[in-house]
């Protein structure tokens, strides 16, 4: 009877100890590591340039805030260089060798594309904080998210309040056919937009991130004499091509995409940008008290000359939303509970709804994987991006 008695006391001392030792956090300074993809090369370096600055400003934040449920968040980060195929190759290096919890990035759709299905397939959590061309996330659940708008949901207020606003009748779509972002828009979004607010597309004209010289496409739009022009295409070439249609002599009002709302676009194509409609889901003059520290922090990190791009202010919630998923989830942090860390942080981003952000506002992540936040349509306004009338 004694042996059984001892023997129980052993049993319960043992159960005891296990439960206590789950109950246990984190020791302090231990290390959750997250992946980062970014342009810090490649023609789109310009934004690669201020997410890394987000990048900075947000861990010198997180270490005066000290641990996030035990842990310290450790980031390893890849310069894809715009690259799809370097991006695939960075991807798989994060997940395998570095054996990082989660992936934020990459920037570009085209990347994306690429990307998604490779990491999706290896079941971890991927958050692209700039990619907009609608369906990437759609087509890749459940492990991967977008923390921004996609151009499909974004560009209908800006379409239709350009529409109304300039009297637009009739358009002509000049489309960089190399990115998957602005031929969605040029292709696809903008068309069907057009079309259901009554405008008539008169001019379908195809470019390549490449060109340089748009008098050839700026000519056969000179001909059609369009109400509006539509720039499909990053910032530097929808400068580029209102510059050379200003030089023609042309008018007409102008509306472009979420990558051509940047402080860039207005400093390369100068007067001739004025007027410019388009959308975005951040606006660096929000006279919001959050976004207005965020912008003067911004700008004591990257450059007083510089407000911050959309991609800018969402990767900066894309962090702190990482940081509060790892506060809150109860993560083991050990490497033999990796991939189950990775499910609770997926399951996290998937369950996101109205959340606070810090510069976004209320962000809700939906079925497919996209989020929904606030948004604005902005034209250019004496050498800024203001807030277009309603």
């Amino acid at each position: 009877m004694k042996g059984k008695v001892v023997s129980f006391v052993a049993i319960c001392l043992v159960v005891t100890f296990f439960i206590v030792s789950a109950a246990v956090p984190p020791a302090s300074g231990a290390e959750l590591k997250i992946g980062v993809l970014m342009p810090m090369t490649g023609y789109v370096a310009f934004f690669g340039g201020m997410q890394e600055a987000s990048l900075r400003l947000a861990q010198k934040e997180f270490a005066k805030l000290g641990p996030s449920g035990g842990f310290d968040l450790k980031f390893i980060v890849y310069d894809t260089g715009a690259k799809p195929q370097d991006a695939i190759l960075m991807a798989q290096k994060l997940m395998h060798t570095d054996k990082v919890l989660a992936i934020i990035g990459p920037y570009l759709s085209t990347e994306c594309e690429q990307v998604f299905p490779v990491v999706n397939r290896d079941k971890v959590p991927i958050i692209t904080a700039s990619s907009a061309k609608a369906g990437l996330t759609t087509s890749n659940r459940p492990w991967t998210f977008r923390n921004i708008m996609t151009s499909d949901k974004i560009n209908e207020p800006a379409i239709r309040a350009w529409v109304k606003q300039k009297n637009i009748k009739t358009a002509a779509i000049l489309t960089d056919i190399k990115s998957k972002v602005s031929e969605t828009y040029g292709k696809d979004v903008a068309p069907t937009l057009l079309k259901k607010y009554g405008v008539r597309i008169v001019e379908d004209i195809d470019f390549v991130t490449e060109d340089v010289d748009f008098s050839a496409q700026i000519t056969k739009v000179k001909r059609s004499n369009p109400d509006g022009i539509v720039l499909a295409g990053e910032y530097s070439l929808a400068a580029n091509i209102a510059r050379e249609a200003r030089k023609q002599g042309l008018k007409q009002a102008l509306i472009t995409d979420v990558p051509t709302v940047t402080p860039e676009y207005i400093k390369l194509g100068g007067d001739a940008v004025d007027g410019t409609f388009g959308p975005s889901d951040f606006w660096a003059g929000n006279p919001d008290p959050k976004v207005q520290s965020f912008v003067k922090k911004f700008k004591a990190e990257y450059g007083q000359d510089k407000d911050p791009h959309a991609t800018t202010a969402a990767i900066y919630d894309t962090l702190y939303i990482n940081r509060y998923l790892v506060g809150k989830l109860g993560l083991s942090g050990k490497a033999e509970d990796l991939q189950k860390d990775r499910e609770k942080i997926r399951d996290g981003w998937a369950s996101l709804k109205d959340y606070p952000a810090e510069v976004g506002g209320k962000t809700t992540i939906d079925k497919n994987g996209d989020a929904w936040k606030d948004y604005y349509t902005l034209v250019v306004k004496g050498g800024r991006w203001v807030k277009a009338p309603e």
